[in-house]
C-alpha cells in the first residue's frame, strides 16, 4: 500500500465496515458485540479485524472502528432512545480518545 493517508484509508473502509455491518454495540458496557457472541473493546475489535486483514494497518483499522459506534444506533430509535444512546456513547468514545492519546497514536 502507498501512503498512510487518503488512498489507504479508502481501501480500509470496505472490509472494516463490511465486518461491522454484522456487529452490534452494547453502549452500557462499552463493547462491540460480534456475531459469535464475543464482546470486544474498540482496540480488541481492531485487533480482530487486523488479524483478518493484515494488509491493512492496525492503526487505520482502529481509527475506522472508533468512528463506527457513534453512528450505529438503530433507525427505529425514538428521540428519547437516541438521546440515551448518545449519552452512553459519549463518555465511552471520550475515554477511548484519552487512552489513545496516552499511547501516542
Amino acid at each position: 500500500m502507498g501512503s498512510p493517508n487518503g488512498e489507504d484509508s479508502i481501501e480500509a473502509l470496505d472490509p472494516v465496515f463490511d465486518a461491522l455491518d454484522h456487529v452490534d454495540v452494547d453502549a452500557k458496557r462499552c463493547k462491540i458485540v460480534w456475531p459469535d457472541g464475543k464482546r470486544l473493546s474498540i482496540e480488541e475489535s481492531a485487533a480482530r479485524l487486523h488479524a483478518e486483514h493484515p494488509e491493512i494497518s492496525r492503526d487505520l483499522i482502529e481509527t475506522h472502528v472508533f468512528g463506527w459506534p457513534g453512528g450505529c444506533a438503530p433507525e427505529s430509535y425514538t428521540d428519547e432512545q437516541m438521546e440515551e444512546f448518545d449519552q452512553l456513547m459519549e463518555p465511552w468514545l471520550e475515554d477511548y480518545e484519552r487512552r489513545r492519546s496516552a499511547r501516542g497514536t
